[in-house]
């Protein structure tokens, strides 16, 4: 049945006449459906397992076919409000079930596949990046929250660290967990501010974003000068929050590497040089940093990371060993700086730069679930 549902796209897209789009665009856009279509069901049954499946209650007849238009564009506008709000679970939702939707209309619905079409077109780069983020946010989420084999590493001052060998890899997770003295839009401001991760982050000469999808995701370019003899290192990054305060009372920002994801990189025009000869390329394998305000003046901070430096010819234990070392070092460096913010570059900038670390963003619709009083629990 699946199978003759796709198929049946494609019969009817072979009809659409030039009116709708494009003699050039047809192949492209035909493509683009078709993909999408197979991989709503394989992601269904992969990473959607304990979603309810989606159904319609409507009559499919000629008659409702404006209901059907209707419907279509209420999706798309619910897509778009989650999207704008950073909410990627419900954006990804919302994406899967216009997917759906299709799938279920009759395919003499010339005006409904119309409406479709232009939807694809016009949503096709934030289908695709709200696709990748979710998949990374469930990913990483799912390790975050993942207790075993984690062994204790230090803890000190409140803050907790603790590592788990990823079996014969020599790299390490390294996660940490604490109760931090620190209002929320602080945190907020050191993490977003990437540009000066160079003041704290242990080895790293710059940081800053390449590219710009919305006002919560990034792509990032980071250079790391490690000691010598060691060549420099340098990452691309895609960088993004997600609100997940209606769900849990968290912020969480992830980030991934993505200078191998050239499917990724084309689809989101993102242009990646060549590495330069005397630097080393490193992989961001997990990265999410999770915020909750317990109130006005204290976070909740836990984090999760794993990175591979690229680093060759080294004893595994030997690795493993600077890998605990240095996520430690970083993760302590950065909650005794983030303490500290008065009169410097973070104060100014969420004071005088960007809506999204002020009161007044509550107002905002581009910025109301990552800025604002009503992310702060009231008792």
């Amino acid at each position: 049945m699946i199978y003759e549902n796709i198929k049946g796209q494609g019969d009817l897209l072979r009809q659409i006449s030039g009116e709708l789009v494009q003699q050039e665009e047809k192949q492209a856009i035909k493509e683009e459906i078709m993909e999408q279509m197979v991989a709503s069901y394989s992601v269904e049954k992969s990473v959607l397992l304990d979603t309810k499946p989606f159904k319609f209650t409507i009559d499919f007849t000629l008659e409702n076919e404006q209901k059907l238009i209707d419907i279509m564009r209420s999706l798309l506008l619910k897509f778009d409000e989650k999207y704008r709000d950073s909410k990627i679970e419900e954006a990804y939702e919302a994406m899967r079930e216009i997917i759906m939707f299709r799938l279920h209309f009759p395919g003499t619905y010339v005006a409904c596949e119309q409406e479709y079409l232009q939807a694809i077109k016009k949503y096709r780069s934030q289908f695709e990046l709200v696709k990748v983020m979710y998949r990374e946010l469930m990913r990483t989420l799912g390790i975050l929250n993942d207790k075993k084999d984690f062994q204790p590493e230090s803890s000190k001052n409140g803050v907790n660290i603790s590592y788990r060998k990823e079996g014969d890899w020599a790299n390490v997770t390294i996660k940490v967990e604490a109760v931090v003295p620190v209002n929320i839009f602080d945190f907020i401001v050191f993490i977003y501010e990437m540009d000066l991760f160079t003041e704290w982050m242990p080895y790293c000469t710059e940081c800053k974003p390449v590219q710009d999808f919305n006002h919560y995701t990034k792509g990032i370019y980071m250079k790391m000068d490690v000691p010598k003899p060691l060549p420099k290192r340098e990452g691309y990054l895609l960088g993004f929050a997600a609100d997940r305060m209606e769900k849990n009372g968290t912020i969480v920002f992830v980030s991934k590497s993505i200078d191998e994801d050239t499917r990724f990189q084309n689809r989101l025009k993102i242009n990646i040089p060549e590495t330069p000869p005397d630097t080393v390329r490193y992989k961001i394998v997990s990265s999410i940093y999770e915020l909750e305000p317990i109130d006005e003046n204290t976070t909740r901070f836990r984090a999760v990371t794993n990175v591979d430096a690229g680093l060759q010819n080294i004893p595994t234990f030997l690795l493993r060993w600077a890998y605990r070392k240095f996520g430690s070092m970083m993760f302590e460096k950065m909650l005794q700086r983030i303490r500290k913010l008065e009169g410097t570059q973070w104060e100014d900038r969420k004071t005088n730069t960007c809506l999204l670390y002020t009161s007044d963003a509550a107002d905002d619709l581009l910025c109301v679930d990552l800025g604002g009083r009503r992310i702060i629990k009231k008792k």
